[in-house]
């Protein structure tokens, strides 16, 4: 009988923990705008210009309002720093690998124009963070990139 009761209560133990470790791997699903205020709360940014959807294909990004969910893309309003940050969430999930790869070219390509135009300039594209998580791909050029990693991080 006692060694029943002990076999129960270890069982219950197992079946808390399962329980708990379920409900911490909770997908999160945030607001792209919320990602990037957090990121501008955090983070020194210049004067930033917000794009929408229908501006992608002008900073070399093949999507289009069928292919985003949710979005928030900014960049630096003067055009003479390299600070952009894009955050989306995609309809079709399988589409982030080829995002993340539109977004590693437009890093190569503000990396290589500020090389020639403003060189103190070429730090923050060369240590932007690009990632995913689940539908979320995401690029951040900023003055604080480590810091801009955290906050992506945490919020996926």
């Amino acid at each position: 009988m006692k060694n029943t009761k002990k076999w129960m209560a270890v069982l219950l133990c197992g079946l808390m923990l399962l329980v708990s470790a379920a409900c911490s791997q909770e997908e999160k699903n945030p607001k792209a705008s919320d990602v990037v205020d957090e990121l501008r709360a955090e983070i020194e940014f210049p004067e930033m210009a917000s794009q929408s959807v229908e501006n992608l294909a002008a900073y070399g990004y093949d999507l289009t309002a069928d292919d985003v969910e949710d979005m928030c893309f900014i960049l630096a309003g003067s055009g003479i720093t390299a600070d952009e940050v894009f955050v989306v969430k995609l309809k079709d999930e399988s589409k982030a690998d080829s995002v993340k790869k539109m977004m590693e070219t437009r890093r190569d390509m503000v990396k290589d124009t500020a090389v020639d135009y403003t060189p103190e300039e070429t730090e923050k594209p060369t240590t932007a963070v690009i990632g995913s998580k689940g539908a979320y791909v995401y690029y951040a050029a900023t003055n604080d990139n480590t810091k801009a990693k955290e906050i992506l991080n945490n919020a996926f």
